[in-house]
């Protein structure tokens, strides 16, 4: 396997025989199927990294079903899945600013419509769906870094391009599990309640 096609959590030396030695489809099985059965019961912070584990290795199978000798995708759902990865690197980059489908869309070249039907085969959901996911998980990283305790978490909510809102902190508290509130004051000492 080609290490550059693999996503940054997976390039680590004592990881790269693992790797290799894997065959992703079946790790994909594995890892998801045991995350799927104990998602419900695991904590919050467990919830993420399974989550981000899922997320990294869906990229890896994206990015390297090519160079894999996969004869058997139909060059339609490369181009999809191609559509939905580079959607999502450019969301990743736009985060703080307001865009719709259209923008995003038109920054991958293609209609709205390829892009909406694209996301919904590959991801299950919206692009506008996968843009608050990504805000929100992004806002979480932010209340949990310790340089940006003393920036109020309207400010923060605004950086990534959400609404400083009660919906935005409800929406978070189902995406995380609990408040932006508590998330922070999980980051320890020297929080200033802002």
């Amino acid at each position: 396997m080609n290490n550059a096609l693999l996503p940054p959590l997976f390039q680590a030396p004592e990881l790269k025989p693992l790797v290799e030695s894997v065959d992703f489809d079946e790790w994909q099985n594995v890892v998801g199927s045991s995350l799927g059965e104990h998602r419900s019961t695991l904590r919050t912070p467990a919830k993420h990294a399974a989550t981000n584990l899922l997320d990294a290795l869906r990229e890896w199978e994206q990015r390297s079903a090519p160079c894999r000798g996969d004869k058997r995708e139909r060059i339609t759902t490369v181009r999809r899945r191609t559509y939905v990865a580079d959607a999502r690197q450019w969301m990743r980059h736009h985060l703080h600013e307001p865009c719709g489908v259209l923008q995003v869309a038109a920054a991958v070249e293609v209609s709205p419509r390829t892009l909406q039907y694209a996301f919904l085969q590959e991801l299950g959901h919206t692009p506008m769906a996968e843009l608050k996911r990504l805000r929100l998980r992004y806002l979480r990283q932010l209340l949990q870094d310790p340089d940006h305790r003393t920036v109020s978490i309207a400010e923060l909510m605004a950086q990534t391009g959400l609404l400083a809102s009660g919906s935005t902190a409800a929406d978070y508290r189902r995406y995380c599990g609990e408040s932006p509130r508590e998330t922070r004051q999980q980051t320890g000492p020297g929080y200033q309640n802002r």
